[in-house]
C-alpha cells in the first residue's frame, strides 16, 4: 500500500509540472462580444504557458495607443488564433506573425500582431470585436484567422468571404399525426417539414 501511494504521488508531481491538474484558464462575460479571456492571467497548461495582458489577449503588454511608426494588425479568430492550452505562448502563430514581419528587411517601423483569438468565437463574436476594438486600438489592418487551410503544409489565404447569415425558423403543426380525406392527405409532419426546408438550402 505504501509503494502504490508513492507513486501515485510520483505521478501526480510529474502530471502537475506538465501543466495537468493546475489553474484553469479563467473567461469573462461580456454582454458586447459575450465572453473572452480574462485579463492578466499567467499559469502553465500541459507543459505550455498561458499568459493572457489586460486586454485578455494572449499577446505582450501593448498599449493602447499605438507607438508612432508602428503598424498594428488585428487578428480576430477563434481557438486556432488562441491557441489553445496546449500551444506554448511563443508558439502561437500571432506571435511568430509578428517576429517573421519584425524580421523583414527594410520596414519603416515595428509591426504589432494583437491575437483576440476566442475559443469557440465564430464571425458574430469577431464582428462585434472588431467594431470595439478596431478604433479602440488604432488597427491599421484587421485578420481574421477563422478559416481551414487547402491542404496539410498549404498556408491559405482568404481574401473575400460570401457572407454569414442565421436564422431561426419555426413550425407550427397539429399536436398528432393526422390523415383525412377532408384535409387531403397526410397533415405535413413538422420533422419532414423541415427536412425539405434544408434540402432546399444549396446553392
Amino acid at each position: 500500500l505504501l509503494v502504490t501511494v508513492i507513486l501515485l504521488g510520483i505521478a501526480e508531481v510529474i502530471l502537475r509540472t506538465q501543466g495537468f491538474g493546475g489553474e484553469a484558464v479563467l473567461y469573462v462575460s461580456d454582454p458586447a462580444v459575450g465572453y473572452y479571456t480574462a485579463p492578466n492571467q499567467k499559469l502553465g497548461r500541459y507543459g505550455g504557458r498561458v499568459e493572457t495582458n489586460k486586454f485578455g489577449m494572449r499577446a505582450p503588454a501593448y498599449s493602447v495607443e499605438k507607438p508612432p511608426g508602428t503598424f498594428r494588425i488585428l487578428m480576430l479568430g477563434d481557438s486556432t488564433l488562441y491557441g489553445g492550452s496546449y500551444v506554448d505562448q511563443d508558439g502561437l502563430y500571432a506571435r511568430l506573425l509578428e517576429k517573421k514581419l519584425n524580421e523583414l528587411p527594410g520596414l519603416p517601423g515595428k509591426v504589432e500582431v494583437l491575437n483576440l483569438g476566442v475559443p469557440g468565437a465564430n464571425l458574430g463574436t469577431h464582428v462585434r470585436m472588431y467594431r470595439i476594438a478596431r478604433e479602440t486600438l488604432a488597427a491599421d489592418a484587421v485578420v481574421i484567422a477563422d478559416l481551414a487551410n487547402a491542404d496539410t503544409g498549404v498556408p491559405s489565404l482568404t481574401t473575400s468571404l460570401r457572407g454569414h447569415v442565421t436564422v431561426e425558423v419555426e413550425l407550427r403543426a397539429l399536436r398528432a399525426p393526422l390523415h383525412s380525406g377532408m384535409w387531403g392527405g397526410v397533415v405535413p409532419d413538422p420533422a419532414a417539414a423541415l427536412c425539405r426546408l434544408l434540402a432546399g438550402l444549396w446553392d
